[in-house]
């Protein structure tokens, strides 16, 4: 269709229809107007974001309101619309006056997973729930519980068999415990026990292995080291000949950091944390462990950076691009000395095979140093190589949510390079990130204290650093003649990025500044 043609047919439209308006309820591609997905009285809290197969994800949180902090999950489809109504679906009604960790999960099917504390028959223990896409409670009203009293931050994935491993910290030490597809007890009662001779365990993460094993992560507490299990199909310890694998003890992780880790779906791990070295005081370091439980780097990891002068690092988020072995690391700066207060955010790419630093020994810097005190790095890695990273640009009540996109060569891959994902200036926290299923779109959600103490907001991130769906100009889940209306309304001049234009939808990244017949392509070419 010629472009004349397009924008004949769009403005023959004007007399007959009007401008459908805005719709807040799916993925908006305004940083003004982020999706709600809790935005209730009281406090919602830690929320998580696990892509499904259909395009969409499950957004998780703990939800303040009522007796105790409760569990609850949010469905969205591909576009970004929530599928349950009011405040989703309450997964655990609990009475708990403080909140800990807990786990998602996404099964093959694209039900969810969830662990979490529960104390409602008066003990705490950890329980398992299922969750359909229709929003039913599969393994009845209050999940199947896994442990006796005094658990802590239980976790959950799907294991490559199909079943679903379970680890929680039950003091002194950690354990696991398996289950099917219908919510039964695969391996004995309270699990697999992994208890120091002394100090105590604090669990850290738990992935899938290959042939239905399960890989577990712990910090032994004090010397506060990484350790490292796995376990296989049948419940047995293989690893380090069923000794726990000691990832790193170098120096010492920070107080109450807990790291998590990656599977390279091939039955091995990537770790990556930061710790508190002498040699290089707060460095990022990376270690992967084959399927046999072998080290692939020397022991202790490879450093990101070798530059210890002017800078330490800390928080590291990292992703793997598995097609081409590489690993993704992105980490907040801060300058040496440490009263200057001056706050980064860097880079650097690992060789999977090699461990070598594949964007120079020194990384990269992203967001050059400045007083705004970055935090909540996190970094997904694109099916098409390089990564999406966002992170809360700064402490306090004015923060806002930025993303850049990099190559694989490290280059930022818009202009700017950095754009917002949430310009409203609030108290944030907690931003939590996942790819979607076909790795094209950064899936983020946080806490944001816009209306009260703290809300639950989400935002999607496309390749081009466009939010929201291409084409959608008035965010109503619909790309139609709405939409180009929308854009013969607007016809002509629009402010550049970052400032917000809704019809300006075309041009390198998103927007050129003008409104004109590519806005009504860009339209076309996503109609539906």
């Amino acid at each position: 269709m010629h472009r004349t043609r397009v924008a004949a047919l769009a403005v023959v439209s004007i007399s007959a229809l009007s401008l459908t308006p805005h719709a807040a309820a799916q993925w908006s591609h305004n940083p003004s107007a982020n999706l709600g997905i809790s935005v209730g009285g009281s406090d919602q809290a830690q929320p998580k974001v696990a892509a499904t197969p259909d395009g969409g994800c499950y957004i998780a949180w703990l939800d303040g309101i009522g007796t105790g902090w409760d569990t609850r999950l949010q469905r969205l489809n591909a576009r970004g619309v929530p599928q349950w109504p009011g405040n989703g679906v309450l997964v655990a009604d609990t009475a708990f006056s403080s909140t800990e960790d807990y786990g998602l999960a996404v099964d093959a099917a694209g039900n969810a997973l969830l662990a979490y504390r529960d104390n409602s028959t008066g003990t705490t223990h950890a329980e398992v729930q299922k969750v359909d896409a229709a929003g039913n409670l599969l393994w009845n009203a209050a999940g199947v519980q896994v442990s006796t009293a005094g658990v802590n931050a239980p976790k959950v994935c799907v294991l490559s068999d199909g079943n679903i491993g379970v680890m929680w910290t039950q003091s002194p030490g950690v354990r696991f415990q398996k289950l099917d597809p219908a919510g039964n007890i695969l391996l004995a009662a309270g699990g697999i026990i992994e208890n120091p001779v002394s100090s105590f365990y604090l669990g850290a993460d738990l992935q899938p292995g290959d042939n239905g094993s399960a890989i577990l992560s712990w910090v032994k507490f004090t010397q506060r080291h990484l350790w490292s299990q796995k376990i296989d199909a049948a419940g047995a310890k293989v690893w380090n000949a069923g000794n726990p694998l000691i990832v790193f003890d170098g120096s010492a992780l920070a107080n109450g950091y807990q790291p998590t880790f990656l599977p390279d779906g091939a039955g091995g791990a990537i770790y990556c944390w930061y710790d508190l070295g002498a040699l290089n005081p707060l460095n990022v370091r990376v270690q992967r462990v084959n399927a046999a439980g072998g080290e692939t780097y020397p022991h202790n990891g490879v450093v990101v950076s070798t530059n210890t002068v002017d800078r330490f690092r800390t928080n590291p988020s990292a992703a793997y691009h598995a097609a081409t072995d590489e690993i993704y690391v992105f980490w907040g700066d801060t300058a040496l000395p440490t009263t200057l207060g001056q706050f980064g955010v860097s880079g650097q790419k690992i060789n999977g095979t090699t461990g070598a630093r594949m964007w120079g020994d020194a990384a990269v810097n992203y967001v050059p140093f400045s007083t705004l005190q970055n935090s909540f790095v996190r970094t997904v890695a694109l099916a098409a190589g390089g990564a999406i990273v966002s992170f809360i640009d700064r402490a306090g009540a004015a923060a806002q949510i930025k993303t850049l996109r990099v190559d694989a060569a490290g280059a930022t891959a818009w202009t700017p390079a950095i754009l917002n994902a949430s310009a409203v200036s609030s108290g944030k926290s907690r931003l939590f990130a996942a790819a979607n299923s076909a790795g094209n779109r950064a899936l983020l959600t946080w806490g944001d204290a816009r209306t009260d103490a703290n809300d639950i907001y989400a935002q999607n991130v496309n390749l081009d650093g466009s939010l929201g769906n291409p084409g959608d100009v008035n965010d109503n889940g619909l790309v139609n003649v709405d939409d180009l209306l929308a854009v013969i309304n607007a016809w002509g001049t629009c402010p550049v990025r970052p400032t917000f234009c809704a019809a300006d939808i075309a041009g390198p990244p998103i927007g050129n500044g003008a409104v004109n017949v590519d806005d009504l392509l860009a339209v076309i070419n996503n109609w539906g």
